[in-house]
Formats: structure tokens, sequence, C-alpha cells
């Protein structure tokens, strides 16, 4: 949904890259990664055979309404024995409007249930937004 988050991966990972437009995407590619940019819900997640995700910052950003139709997506077009690496931010949400949005370890094993296994890999907390509560938290999800 957003270039920044691929940009900064790039300069996070001290990466250069090249940029080529298909379809309804912005592809930035260097070496062997390939990130696309555009509108996730037309990205052909079946048609491309993806097996790894890392959602940096997605769904954080989408409100509830928005959220079911996301975890829809991966459950029905994810490939089998594919990984998917999500990173949501949790606080109490009347603490802020969002986004970002807190989204709950509950909230998202309700939605996966029966198509991946959740591994929580990191829980720190932080405080950011000014909310002492604010935690970042890291999960691995496995079909």
């Amino acid at each position: 949904l957003s270039e920044i988050a691929i940009l900064d991966f790039f300069k996070e990972n001290k990466m250069t890259y090249s940029v080529a437009e298909e379809g309804f995407f912005k592809i930035f590619k260097s070496k062997n990664i390939s990130l696309y940019c555009g509108n996730f819900f037309q990205f052909p997640l079946n048609e491309l055979k993806i097996d790894t995700v890392y959602d940096r910052a997605s769904l954080v950003a989408l409100p509830m309404s928005m959220r079911e139709k996301y975890y829809q997506k991966f459950n029905t077009e994810l490939q089998k024995k594919s990984s998917w690496l999500l990173r949501v931010f949790e606080y109490p949400q009347e603490k802020m409007d969002g986004p970002p949005f807190s989204v709950s370890e509950t909230e998202i094993k309700s939605f996966v249930k029966n198509h991946f296994t959740t591994e929580l890999l990191e829980d720190s907390k932080t405080n950011s937004f000014g909310i002492d509560e604010f935690r970042l938290k890291n999960y691995l999800l496995k079909n």
C-alpha cells in the first residue's frame, strides 16, 4: 500500500534496486527480491505463487472494516506451505484512533485459525505515540 515501507526496506538493508511498472503495480527489484507497490486487494497472490510474505505495516494501517478482507485474501490465495511474517502493534485502541490501529493476537488467530499456525516471535514494549502500553509484536504464520 505504501512506497515508503519499500524504500525503507532497501535503505535499511543497504541494497540497490531498479523500478518497473506492471499492470496496477510499481515493482522494486534487487537480486532475488521483488517488492510490489500498489493496491493489495488487486495483487495476484495465487497467480505469482507467493510463498513468503512480510507485512511490516499494512495490516495496522487498515481499519477493522477492511481487515477481514485482508485476512481472507491470504487464507484463500497464499500458496500451501507458506510463511507470513506479520508485524503489528497492540495497545488499548481507545488511547488512539489510528492508524496505526491496534491488532491483537486474538484477532489474528480468529481470522486465520483454519488456515495458519501462529507463533509469537517478538513482543516488546515501547512508548510509541505517547502510549505506555504500546507493544510491537512479530508473528510467524505458517500453513
